[in-house]
């Protein structure tokens, strides 16, 4: 099995594990967290597809404080988690980097301007990827406007907020497109923008939004 360890600066714990049983079962988030009948029907649709409770991976979630954690940090918990399992991990989700601090500002964060400290901050990520011979994947954000620019134009590499730096960085970037040609009001289509060892320019989609 796969082992995969989610550090969340998004949601806590408690609230990414509802997100995870609705993608495998089906049942839309918001039923599961607002009602005990949904979460049993989700409970029971994942017994019925996965019946001897074993999914291809084990994966540990863990809840860091936004704006003052450190890829140091996340590598300190890895290290944890590979001691506590007896193996080396194969992936690192992280929701979501930009939420990330680099570890050169200290104390003292607001002294790098964003641009710096996020590229310093997907560098340091790229290179824990490669060091560990690991899958690595975040989010980021798009800038302000670009997501509601319509059907005209998919997001691509220049919509990245902040630092063009993240995704010169990045080895693939999928961009997610509500408004895609082919997709509807409840789907979204997927962009590859950049494919650094296959092929880009493609969609993938339209699929279901939630």
């Amino acid at each position: 099995r796969m082992h995969v360890v989610y550090a969340t600066l998004e949601m806590s714990e408690l609230a990414i594990v509802p997100r995870f049983l609705a993608n495998l079962t089906g049942v839309p988030t918001n039923a599961i967290i607002a009602s005990a009948d949904s979460m049993a029907v989700a409970k029971e649709r994942f017994a019925h597809i996965n019946p001897a409770h074993v999914l291809p991976m084990a994966c540990t979630i863990k809840y860091f404080t936004p704006h003052g954690t450190t890829v140091r940090d996340l590598k300190a918990w890895v290290k944890q988690q590979e001691e506590h399992r007896g193996r080396p991990i194969d992936a690192l989700l992280v929701d979501y980097a930009d939420k990330l601090t680099d570890s050169l500002s200290g104390d003292k964060p607001k002294e790098r301007n964003t641009y710096q400290s996020m590229s310093l901050v997907y560098e340091a990520l790229r290179n824990y990827a490669v060091e560990k011979d690991i899958v690595v994947w975040t989010a980021s954000q798009a800038r302000r406007g670009d997501d509601k620019r319509g059907r005209a134009r998919k997001l691509g590499l220049d919509s990245v907020a902040d630092s063009i730096e993240k995704v010169r960085l990045a080895d693939l970037v999928l961009t997610i497109n509500h408004d895609d040609d082919d997709a509807g009001e409840d789907e979204v289509a997927f962009n590859i923008a950049k494919h650094r060892t296959g092929k880009g320019r493609r969609v993938i989609g339209p699929l279901p939004a939630d």
